[in-house]
């Protein structure tokens, strides 16, 4: 019997572990849970190469995207609970939005050797009230997002 392909519940369920450990982090030293996410979970170890999976399958299966959306569309892959997931295929300027509670991006390139935000594929971890245009550059980007709390707030421009 051929393997189930990844669904979003195989997702969140390969996010297990980040989710347990970020319940314990204090994002206001973003700084440092960035480079400790780093260290646990590196870019190229098992739950990153299975998150990474997950979701190049859902863009394959259509439950994330669209991919080939003009404005990028952010799939939730997680209702807000102690987290929200969020799933987005970005190149250029993402939606200006702020962060209350803080923000933790999985960035993985998919195109060319893009950056977010000036860095490389990797973790990407912003303080509470922190805020930004997310932007990538040289290629594309699959960006998940962890919100603490889901909380988000849109910015105009």
């Amino acid at each position: 019997m051929p393997a189930k392909a990844p669904d979003q519940k195989t997702l969140v369920e390969r996010l297990a572990p980040v989710l347990k450990e970020l319940r314990a982090s204090d994002l206001e030293r973003a700084d440092y849970v960035e480079r400790y996410l780093s260290t646990r979970f590196p870019l190229g170890g098992g739950v990153c190469r299975g998150v990474r999976e997950a979701c190049e399958a859902g863009l394959r299966a259509g439950w994330l995207g669209p991919y080939e959306a003009e404005t990028p569309a952010a799939t939730r892959v997680l209702k807000p609970g102690d987290f929200a997931v969020d799933v987005v295929v970005l190149k250029g300027l993402g939606a200006a939005h702020a962060h209350p509670s803080g923000e933790v991006n999985l960035c993985f390139a998919l195109e060319g050797e893009p950056t977010y935000d000036g860095r490389q594929p990797g973790w990407v971890v912003l303080r509470p009230e922190s805020e930004h245009a997310p932007k990538v550059r040289a290629g594309t980007m699959l960006v998940v997002t962890l919100l603490p709390g889901g909380d988000l707030e849109w910015r105009a421009g």
